[in-house]
């Protein structure tokens, strides 16, 4: 199956579930993140993000997530991430939020694909009303797939599955599906843009959101140590 192949069945999918949302929002989620690269194994990465919605013209969350990231091998990493958020509710109530995730990914490459499996579970202060699926104590199953489009730009789609625990065991709450394009700017930055769909599911008025997605990346590594000219 080709990749414009796999971007069709995506977009009808998408669209048969649009039809079937009983409540639409429309939004903006805008971020930026600085990666370090500390050994071949070890990675340490900061992100910062906001998010709009209500057609784009009302802020819901801030937040702030702070990661270590160690690969096992070449095709399996785990990851630990702290996250503090700020999220402001529809009766303008105000939370601060602290969720902790775990995760381990699996990445593979065949030709110019590559397809990566990740399981996380994210812990957080527990509410059954939440209806924010990011903030939810959860476990989330994703698989993507990328491939390289243009020169210095790579495409991939991407779906994710939540099951949050709501009642004091793990249901099926969300699904997700993403496509994004990255372009590299240089050596150490590059810029993704793309659109994000995200449903609840097992509500009896459940949520349909589309999201517009913005974010600029920068790395780098740990500076080489010099040798030392003046040593016998």
């Amino acid at each position: 199956m080709t990749v414009r192949s796999v971007c069709l069945i995506l977009v009808f999918t998408i669209a048969g579930f649009s039809v079937i949302g009983q409540q639409t929002d429309y939004g903006f989620w805008s971020g930026g993140t600085i990666g370090y690269q500390h050994t071949k194994r070890l990675s340490f990465e900061v992100e910062g993000q906001g998010r709009f919605g209500q057609g784009f013209s009302r802020y819901n969350t801030g937040l702030v997530d702070v990661s270590g990231r160690y690969a096992l091998n070449d095709y399996l990493k785990a990851t630990v991430t702290y996250r503090f958020a700020h999220r402001l509710r529809y009766d303008d109530r105000e939370d601060l939020r602290q969720r902790l995730n775990t995760d381990l990914q699996l990445r593979l490459k065949e030709g110019r694909m590559k397809y990566s499996f990740r399981l996380r579970y994210q812990a957080g202060r527990r509410n059954t009303d939440e209806r924010n699926a990011d903030l939810r104590e959860a476990l989330r199953f994703k698989a993507k797939a990328a491939t390289k489009i243009a020169r210095k730009t790579e495409g991939s789609i991407a779906g994710e599955l939540f099951f949050s625990d709501r009642t004091g065991s793990y249901q099926w709450s969300d699904w997700r599906c993403k496509a994004m394009i990255n372009r590299k700017l240089n050596k150490r930055s590059n810029l993704d843009f793309g659109y994000l769909i995200q449903r609840e599911v097992n509500r009896r008025n459940p949520l349909l959101e589309h999201m517009l997605v913005v974010g600029y990346n920068y790395s780098f590594k740990r500076p080489k140590k010099k040798k030392d000219s003046s040593a016998q």
